[in-house]
């Protein structure tokens, strides 16, 4: 993850932070090669995404140790095959459905944050948790694919550091 960040002070111990970040995913999914059933393993994608967030912050302790909340919009791009050699490659728990079918997921994805900031004035680290309250494998039930009820909410562990300038 690579971002931006603006923290500003709301009113008393209130603040407010929004800013961007990209994310570079890795995911892998168990699945196994067409001729040989059962053997199992998993087959890695990745995915690059931009999120843009608007928190709203309590202070606990005066610039040293705060909570927050809020609101974020997703936008990614395909889950996208690391090796090409494993498309055809079948999704455990299917009978038909390949790697390459689930690649064209929902670009536009909402979730909910919170986490807590501890640190200095310019320097900060932070753990944050996000849910993602819509379903990013939906685009994949207009499809017609083996299943059509796939349902999907990302959740997302960040812990990071922030360098205020």
């Amino acid at each position: 993850m690579l971002g931006f960040q603006m923290r500003g002070n709301l009113y008393n111990n209130f603040d407010m932070i929004y800013g961007i970040a990209f994310y570079d995913t890795n995911v892998a999914i168990a699945g196994r090669t067409v001729p040989e059933v059962g053997a199992q393993k998993h087959i890695n994608y990745n995915m690059q995404s931009a999120q843009i967030a608007i928190l709203g912050g309590y202070k606990i302790i005066r610039e040293h140790l705060s909570i927050e909340a809020g609101p974020v919009l997703n936008v990614n791009g395909k889950l996208t095959l690391k090796d090409t050699q494993f498309e055809d490659d079948i999704l455990d728990g299917y009978t038909t459905l390949r790697a390459k079918d689930i690649e064209d997921v929902s670009k536009i994805n909402f979730h909910v944050a919170a986490g807590m900031t501890a640190g200095f004035r310019n320097f900060r680290i932070f753990t944050q948790y996000q849910y993602g309250v819509t379903n990013m494998l939906n685009k994949l039930n207009s499809q017609n694919l083996e299943k059509t009820n796939f349902k999907g909410n990302s959740s997302l562990l960040v812990f990071g550091a922030t360098l205020y300038l």
